[in-house]
């Protein structure tokens, strides 16, 4: 009997110990970064970025955290084409530093008659503690056949 008692009190020590360090990784997360497409030359223009929004969830005890984001294209964000995402992260949780990669399925809205559903895919690397840091992000947008490159922040 005092055996099971022992082993349900290290059970239950390891499981607040779990907990605590999942709560300081700070399981929800706004990221909010500026795209540019990195296949052409006219990229550069304004009329080519992208905002990105996203909120992102870490799943205690589980090593893949899920992020929604929302995307706008062009200078005018009220008028402009949003296409929407649900993505699994992959994130190496390093002091100070993230590499993680990421995927996820989505909607891409060029106007209400040219909506397409499709995938994307990619990798990134966050520096930052807690909830603070800035990010880079490389990403395929599969069905639209366009790659972008992020930089953000994330609170």
């Amino acid at each position: 009997m005092t055996q099971v008692v022992m082993r349900t009190a290290i059970l239950a020590a390891a499981l607040v110990a779990a907990t605590q360090t999942v709560q300081a990784q700070a399981p929800v997360t706004l990221w909010l970064a500026g795209a540019r497409a990195t296949t052409d030359s006219s990229s550069i223009a304004l009329k080519n970025s992208n905002v990105l929004i996203g909120l992102q969830v870490a799943l205690p005890l589980f090593p893949v955290a899920l992020r929604a984001e929302a995307m706008a294209a062009g200078s005018d964000i009220t008028g402009s084409p949003r296409s929407y995402f649900v993505n699994a992260v992959l994130p190496l949780n390093l002091p100070g530093i993230s590499p993680y990669l990421i995927g996820g399925y989505g909607k891409y809205s060029y106007g209400k008659a040219n909506e397409v559903s499709g995938y994307n895919y990619g990798g990134g690397v966050r520096v930052g503690l807690g909830r603070f840091g800035v990010f880079g992000e490389l990403r395929k947008h599969e069905k639209i056949d366009r790659r972008l490159a992020l930089v953000g922040i994330t609170l």
